[in-house]
């Protein structure tokens, strides 16, 4: 799980300009589906990020209100209108179930866009966080023209700082965020 401050996911960032791609950002692996989140996605999402394991390492470990999950949807569905970025249901291809999601969403600290992600915790461990960012690093190259992606986890997140080692991440610098220290990884895509 990414670092995620709760002020960021709300406030209006501008976004870097690129084209949605024409099946509106759904990609498929081997064993998972990523699908730009709806509005149907509320309760599960709102339940995953307010799962204890989950968000230790997600909005400064605050509980999320269904209001700001729904917020962060509508805000999700207007970057994918504009500009082929938000939130990305993960669900596996052998159920509709929300398994996770992964982002590509502007950061308060830099003020960049920054890939993130979240897996509900019956789902670890499993190279689902992997499979599903190797697949978001290919629609960046593809889709967006992106020079580079940008990552940043807690200091002491180690499962997301292993799936950003094994997505060829590279940590570039320590700077501190709202809730304490953050390593910042980069990556070209």
């Amino acid at each position: 799980m990414m670092s995620f401050s709760l002020q960021t996911m709300e406030q209006e960032i501008p976004l870097p300009h690129a084209s949605p791609s024409p099946q509106a950002g759904v990609m498929l692996t081997r064993r998972l589906r990523l699908e730009p989140m709806r509005q149907g996605d509320l309760d599960a999402m709102h339940g995953i990020v307010n799962e204890t394991s989950v968000r230790r390492f997600l909005f400064d470990n605050q509980a999320t209100s269904r209001e700001r999950v729904r917020n962060m949807l509508s805000a999700s569905e207007r970057q994918f209108r504009e500009n082929g970025t938000g939130i990305w249901a993960l669900r596996t291809h052998a159920s509709e179930r929300l398994i996770g999601f992964f982002c590509l969403w502007p950061f308060v600290v830099k003020r960049e866009m920054e890939l993130g992600f979240a897996l509900s915790w019956a789902h670890w461990g499993k190279g689902y966080a992997t499979e599903a960012g190797a697949a978001l690093i290919d629609y960046v190259r593809e889709h967006l023209g992106w020079k580079q992606l940008q990552a940043s986890t807690d200091l002491h997140n180690n499962r997301s700082i292993l799936t950003l080692w094994r997505l060829d991440f590279v940590e570039s610098a320590l700077i501190r965020g709202p809730a304490g220290p953050l390593r910042v990884f980069k990556r070209k895509p």
